[in-house]
């Protein structure tokens, strides 16, 4: 049975944590995952969080799988961040299970997309596939091998992101990434916007953990970089003949963090042509992760009238 927590889960919650092997999905990059601990448990029973659910699975009163899901704010999308299943013959089908009852609550609620992080060699990717989830694309992670200062400390024409920075930076992302990971991700503006994370709740007692950068040129913008300032993750968004300008504002972008922790780069499999900057910057591939997604929707060509300037 797949249900949420109840009070009356704590004992088989306890006994839960204490076999259970380590996270098998990944919320963030550079995969780091807090242990379960009573707030997880706490959490799942008050409903806290709004825009976060559980469903554990439940037989003969004990439980042998915990998934959580994450909304993302003003989007119709899920992000399963954590998914624990215990060492048994039965993981395979509990984890099938969990995903599909996730996948069937989504619907309910209108969610039209729910995305999956694994490790490229975990187990999950086949457990994920049996539920109806595909692979669409691939992410290196890169570590710097130290944390020396960066030689560039500013990069002419390098700015904040804006508002009105929105089609350029879509432009940017469909002229680097092929058309089966915008058809997952992103295929409208209006798409993309809602899934890119950069618009924040309205009412958010947290300080912004994101910072965003573009280089601007004649034709659009040419380099994006986007930054989590806490785990000190960078992405980079340009096409191969700006690949010089990339790394000198990644550098830029390393003198502004400090050097007093080393920092790490997402690229995705088909931004190979930018691996020769990282390795002259210092970065070596740490991991790679598989970016899965179940489609929920169908989409339906509607005509309609669009504004036309003359």
């Amino acid at each position: 049975m797949i249900r949420g927590l109840r009070p009356t889960d704590a004992f088989a919650y306890a006994a839960f944590r204490r076999r259970t092997p380590v996270n098998a999905a990944l919320a963030r990059p550079d995969g780091y995952d807090a242990p379960l601990d009573a707030r997880d448990f706490v959490g799942g029973v008050l409903s806290i969080d709004p825009r976060r659910r559980r469903w554990v699975h439940v037989a003969n009163g004990q439980i042998r799988g915990l998934a959580v899901v994450t909304s993302r704010f003003g989007a119709d999308v899920w992000d399963i961040e954590r998914l624990f299943l215990t060492s048994s013959p039965e993981a395979t089908r509990v984890g099938v299970d969990l995903l599909n009852h996730v996948c069937t609550s989504a619907v309910e609620d209108g969610v039209q997309k729910v995305f999956l992080r694994l490790p490229e060699d975990s187990e999950v990717v086949l457990i994920a596939r049996n539920a109806g989830f595909i692979s669409y694309c691939s992410e290196l992670i890169l570590r710097r091998r130290t944390a020396e200062p960066s030689a560039i400390t500013s990069v002419a024409g390098l700015r904040p992101r804006r508002r009105a920075d929105h089609l350029g930076l879509f432009r940017l992302y469909c002229s680097v990434a092929p058309a089966f990971v915008r058809q997952a991700e992103a295929v409208t503006l209006q798409e993309w916007r809602s899934a890119d994370g950069w618009w924040r709740p309205p009412v958010d007692w947290r300080l912004p953990n994101r910072t965003d950068r573009v280089l601007p040129g004649n034709d659009g913008i040419r380099v994006w970089i986007s930054t989590e300032n806490r785990t000190r993750v960078l992405r980079v968004v340009s096409t191969c003949e700006d690949s010089a300008l990339a790394w000198a504002a990644v550098s830029a972008e390393l003198s502004r963090l400090g050097a007093h922790r080393p920092a790490s780069v997402v690229l995705r499999d088909y931004q190979g042509c930018l691996l020769p900057g990282a390795e002259a910057l210092g970065f070596d591939l740490w991991t790679r992760h598989t970016l899965m997604v179940r489609q929920l929707a169908v989409r339906v060509p509607e005509p309609r009238l669009v504004p036309l300037r003359i």
